[in-house]
């Protein structure tokens, strides 16, 4: 029966241990975060022990009473290393790549052993959880965890709290602490896996563009004259097509590039828009992708943001970041 009410008892103890609510960035676990108590094992262990001493009892037998009480002072050692191999260690967060929804983000854990001691079968899992990953941390040196979570929707990621524990070094008893560190990671829209290709809406057609072309000197402040868009609210007077709008009764803008200067792709909310917000996102994260690929500038239009054109690894990431934390506003299309 006893033994039959140690879940609650773990249960219990693990309310107790649990982690404050204020995340830190790395946290030194001492006396005040460890606990311990007997594994199964420990308690057929010492319920063992309670035996051998009764016998050794009503038949007094000293050999008996010496093995009894070697083992409990080998039960009793074994505590105090369980407990010894969590203390000191210090548990901080790591940088945690951004995913896509649907994906599984991997938090990164670092523990560093700062003593000279040699720390063996340090375990990290999400709190709730019993199976993660062990490693031994040797003296004045640190391990590297990594914790997988499932990424449901595009947002903000936040890791809930971990639990860092040892059975070391005979499996009697389990320390354990608790730990809530400021993790989190981006998750980014899932692409749309079948959809019409990008459709350059915010771009003048080339019929247009040709006929105008030679409405507008050549060069402006060493630029070439590259073609028109559509006006967006900021524009300066002095790029406004006033020509252009003679012919077409439409508000256009004058674009130039330098010499060999690549096309600009502008990808707008409005070409992607659709009944779902997320399933404009979800295009708008595909045709991100894509146009990255080409290697030309690329620059990303908004309700509520405009993020210029460029390229690289950073613009890529500022684009598809500002899909994963796009709001709904009543403003929107």
């Amino acid at each position: 029966m006893f033994l039959l009410g140690m879940p609650a008892v773990y249960r219990f103890f693990k309310h107790l241990a649990s982690p404050p609510k204020k995340a830190r960035k790395q946290v030194r676990l001492g006396f005040n975060r460890i606990y311990i108590l007997p594994t199964k094992a420990g308690l057929l262990f010492f319920a063992l022990l309670l035996t051998m001493l009764l016998i050794s009892i009503n038949y007094t037998n000293p050999p008996g009473y010496l093995l009894t009480f070697l083992l409990t002072g080998v039960g009793l050692a074994s505590i105090f290393h369980t407990h010894r191999a969590l203390f000191g260690l210090l548990v901080s967060r790591a940088p945690t790549r951004s995913v896509f929804a649907g994906k599984t983000a991997h938090f990164q854990v670092v523990i560093r052993n700062p003593d000279p001691l040699f720390r063996h079968g340090i375990r990290i899992t999400w709190s709730g959880l019993d199976q993660g990953p062990i490693q031994d941390i040797a003296s004045k040196s640190e391990a590297r965890f990594s914790l997988p979570k499932l990424a449901v929707a595009r947002g903000k990621l936040t890791a809930g709290p971990i639990v860092v524990s040892s059975v070391h070094p005979l499996g009697l008893c389990k320390a354990w602490a608790s730990v809530q560190l400021a993790m989190s990671c981006i998750v980014y829209p899932q692409p749309e896996k079948n959809g019409p290709k990008w459709s350059p809406s915010a771009k003048v057609s080339a019929d247009l563009s040709k006929i105008l072309l030679e409405s507008y000197p050549a060069e402006q402040d060493g630029d070439d004259f590259s073609g028109l868009r559509k006006y967006r609210l900021g524009d300066p007077p002095r790029q406004v097509a006033w020509k252009a709008m003679a012919k077409s009764n439409t508000l256009y803008s004058k674009e130039f590039s330098s010499q060999g200067e690549d096309t600009v792709i502008w990808l707008q909310w409005k070409d992607a828009n659709q009944a779902e917000i997320e399933a404009t996102l979800s295009r708008l994260c595909r045709w991100i992708l894509e146009a990255d690929k080409t290697g030309h500038p690329y620059g990303l239009i908004l309700p509520n943001q405009e993020i210029s054109p460029t390229t690289g690894p950073a613009h890529l990431d500022l684009c598809l970041t500002s899909l994963a934390v796009f709001q709904d506003h009543p403003e929107n299309p």
